[in-house]
């Protein structure tokens, strides 16, 4: 079924979810019933808002006569295509959501009624009950199509089997990935541009006293000096270095006598 029907269908379950939530409220001197007319409200204006947005724009591309013009527009004749698919995403999720919550405490209040009000609750709880399943379905068809699942599992089965046909050798393969349809549209999302500001020159205090040039600058620019360990440009050195002179100490035994060297006897 199209988005389109549903989104008719879930306005007009608000018509009779009216009378009947209203009355089951009074009978059961509970606010939980009339509580349920604010979700169904927000979402017969949403589902009417869409709607009435899907006509506009398929009235307004019908009156075109380029061909080229008007195979753009069908492309894009999707109900919540000039939206960004999150925030209709968005809306189904705590449309969905908030009629659950009515539904499960209007379900607890209904274990102590009678046989007349329990029928009551039962009819009152229908229109919720219809509104609810048709975000939810919305909701999850918009998540499937956003993230290509179909798309993606089967690019993933096709990882599984042989790239090529094993008879013609034609490939079956596809070569790249599913193209993600709500990364696409975060991608051409336009942020607000920010506007110039020019940030502020801030300028010494005239009590804070300038610095003398006595002083030398903590970072010193010294990547035009030469190192004083390194070696002269000149060439090598012809300098010869004498050794150094090496005392030669005799060993002492273990009677503490130093042994006589033979150079002595």
């Amino acid at each position: 079924m199209a988005a389109s029907s549903l989104r008719i269908v879930a306005a007009a379950s608000f018509l009779p979810a009216f009378p009947l939530l209203l009355a089951h409220g009074v009978v059961s001197h509970s606010p939980v019933p009339a509580t349920g007319l604010v979700p169904l409200a927000f979402s017969a204006g949403v589902s009417l808002f869409l709607v009435l947005r899907q006509n506009t724009k398929h009235s307004g591309g019908s009156n075109h006569v380029d061909e080229e013009t008007a195979q753009d527009e069908h492309t894009d004749s999707s109900p919540d295509a000039d939206l960004h698919p999150f925030l209709v995403f968005g809306v189904d999720v705590v449309l969905g959501a908030a009629l659950l919550i009515v539904l499960v405490f209007s379900w607890l209040q209904s274990t102590h009624f009678n046989g007349q009000l329990a029928t009551l609750a039962a009819y009152a709880t229908i229109p919720l009950l219809v509104n609810f399943f048709i975000h939810l379905y919305l909701a999850v068809r918009s998540f499937s199509t956003g993230l290509a699942l179909h798309d993606l599992t089967q690019w993933l089965a096709w990882q599984v089997v042989p790239a090529d046909c094993p008879d013609c050798g034609h490939r079956l393969r596809p070569s790249s990935a599913p193209t993600i349809p709500w990364l696409e549209s975060a991608r051409r999302l336009k942020l607000p541009a920010v506007p110039n500001v020019k940030a502020p020159r801030w300028k010494a205090p005239a009590w804070l006293p300038k610095r003398s040039q006595s002083y030398a600058p903590l970072l010193a620019d010294d990547e035009h000096e030469r190192y004083t360990d390194e070696p002269e440009e000149s060439g090598p050195s012809t300098r010869v270095e004498e050794p150094a002179e090496v005392a030669v100490v005799g060993k002492r035994d273990k009677k503490g006598k130093d042994v006589s060297s033979p150079i002595d006897e």
